[in-house]
């Protein structure tokens, strides 16, 4: 093949080329984009320009000539830190951009993208799906968890333990302790939250090497899985190997299989239909994903349940799970390795079968994400986790309507929110302020988040995770909160949310609605003193009529 680097060898480019220290003999060769976010204000990227630099030794020794080029590295935790989060999201969208203008704007041949936290997994494929040139993505790995009095504390704890203080619950440690203790070393936070679902889905769409996800930050482990993937891409250059041949749909059933089978974040919809976009190839993740619903809970890795992500790595990680899924996924799809799934699955023995189980004896049923759709939202997604019976799947409430997060928590802490009610928080959407909702409100449990389309053609779901009731205080179980996310200008449902209504909760009919009294009874509607929150309620049960 014609490598496309060399149409645009001009003089003047040459020139610049040979003042870098390339050779005429380089010139010829294929050109790599060595896609870098490193950066020193989180620990999720601290160890990548390591990587960077043995990934660029090992593609010259292939035959290739790297080039690093940097991008945006938004970290939640960090660059979180202003506007609610308003950063977060627009960053994964600002990586796409950076490598556009980089990596295409130079003509290079192919890249290699170092992908660490939350969104620069989803804004490296969504570069790979739009420049649609040869590229291999190498997963970051996640950081050490530290521990206190023997027993393991992470990231996660910090977190809930924080959010929890502010509502009267007791951290089982310290906040100032856990903070200390949580985190013993680069990479992205602990346990199955987005980073590591988002990894497990890289490694599902066929963009990573067969066993590179989840893995352990900066271990021999990752630096030898960067190595293989730094020769890897030279390979599939002069394959004419591309992203477009492998995220094909059968790859994005896969990948939506393994976030369902490892009750992963529900951020991975959103990405994933960006993804698709990006590839322009005509699919719908959340039809697709409904499709897909019956998919049970294979491991039950934290927050979901008890199983750490060091011990769901020994056990085979993302791998196993295909492995164990491989009669109901598409296992003809085409991978980075040049091979078909199946061929990359053939022969391979889980060496974990108690972590990740089996379709026939799995952790629980599925959806564990439902997509739910009705008269009060367009879709909506809940995230239902082990669905074992502790967790009501049917909820009637009255509806409690605040027009900003502040309003929300503080009609929560004021205890103005009532065991039953159901909170509806507006104004969460991209044209409402943050394109996602503040992360205070992802503890109050279960959740339900409206999610209309966004402007940019891509649906936008929140960002969240979940916890099981049974670990939550019993005085907050029957709070169910209804983040709106979609543009609040727009006149969708959850804008129009009016007292008196009654949201219902369906996760068994995938159904969100709201439920109205009778015009001769709307004279009830009354409104909460002080709290700024509209409260309709029925007499009876029999009262309400679905709107």
């Amino acid at each position: 093949m014609t490598l496309r680097s060399l149409a645009a060898n001009t003089p003047s480019r040459r020139a610049n080329w040979r003042a870098l220290g390339l050779s005429r003999e380089d010139m010829e060769k294929p050109k790599i984009a060595v896609v870098n976010s490193s950066s020193e204000l989180a620990i999720c990227y601290a160890h990548l320009d390591g990587i960077a630099r043995q990934v660029k030794e090992e593609i010259r020794a292939a035959g290739g000539v790297p080039f690093e080029v940097r991008t945006a590295a938004p970290s939640d935790f960090i660059t979180g830190a202003n506007k609610a989060g308003s950063y977060i999201l627009a960053g994964r969208d600002i990586i796409a951009n950076d490598i556009e203008v980089q990596v295409e704007a130079a003509l290079l041949d192919g890249m290699i993208c170092l992908t660490s936290c939350d969104k620069t997994p989803p804004g490296h494929l969504m570069a790979a799906a739009r420049l649609d040139i040869p590229t291999i993505l190498v997963i970051g790995g996640y950081q050490p968890a530290g521990e206190i009095d023997g027993e393991p504390v992470d990231v996660e704890d910090v977190w809930s333990g924080t959010i929890g203080m502010r509502f009267g619950r007791e951290p089982k440690f310290p906040i100032a302790d856990m903070a200390e203790n949580a985190i013993m070393g680069p990479g992205v936070c602990a346990g199955m939250a987005t980073a590591n679902t988002m990894h497990s889905t890289v490694e599902a769409l066929g963009m990573c090497l067969p066993g590179h996800a989840p893995v352990r930050a900066n271990s021999r482990k990752m630096q030898a899985n960067a190595r293989a993937a730094a020769r890897r891409i030279v390979e599939m250059v002069h394959e004419d190997l591309k992203p477009r041949d492998i995220m094909t749909p059968g790859a994005f059933r896969n990948a939506i299989a393994t976030v369902l089978a490892v009750s992963g974040s529900i951020n991975a919809i959103k990405h994933l239909q960006a993804v698709a976009i990006e590839a322009q190839n005509g699919l719908d993740v959340f039809a697709l994903w409904e499709e897909m619903s019956d998919v049970p809970v294979l491991s039950a890795v934290r927050p979901t349940g008890q199983v750490r992500i060091e011990q769901f790595e020994d056990a085979g990680g993302a791998r196993a799970v295909l492995k164990r899924l491989e009669s109901r996924i598409d296992t003809s799809a085409l991978t980075c390795t040049g091979k078909t799934l199946a061929e990359n699955l053939a022969g391979y023995e889980i060496p974990g079968p108690d972590v990740i189980h089996g379709l026939d004896d799995p952790v629980g049923p599925g959806p564990s994400i439902a997509i739910l759709k009705g008269s009060f939202a367009d879709t909506a997604v809940v995230r239902l986790g082990i669905r074992d019976g502790s967790r009501p799947e049917e909820f009637t409430g009255p509806a409690r309507v605040f027009e900003s997060t502040a309003e929300t928590m503080q009609a929560i802490e004021d205890k103005v929110v009532q065991p039953g009610d159901v909170v509806v928080a507006r104004n969460q959407g991209l044209r409402g302020g943050p394109p996602r909702p503040d992360h205070r409100l992802r503890h109050r449990r279960p959740i339900v988040r409206p999610v209309p389309q966004g402007p940019d053609g891509s649906r936008s779901p929140p960002r969240g995770r979940d916890r099981r009731p049974d670990r939550q205080d019993p005085r907050r179980r029957r709070h169910h909160h209804l983040g709106r996310q979609p543009q609040h200008r727009r006149q969708r449902p959850a804008r129009r949310a009016r007292p008196p209504q009654r949201p219902r909760l369906e996760n068994p009919g995938d159904r969100l609605s709201k439920h109205l009294p009778p015009r001769r009874a709307r004279h009830e509607y009354r409104r909460s003193a002080g709290a700024g929150a509209g409260v309709g309620r029925c007499n009876s049960p029999s009262a309400c009529a679905t709107a």
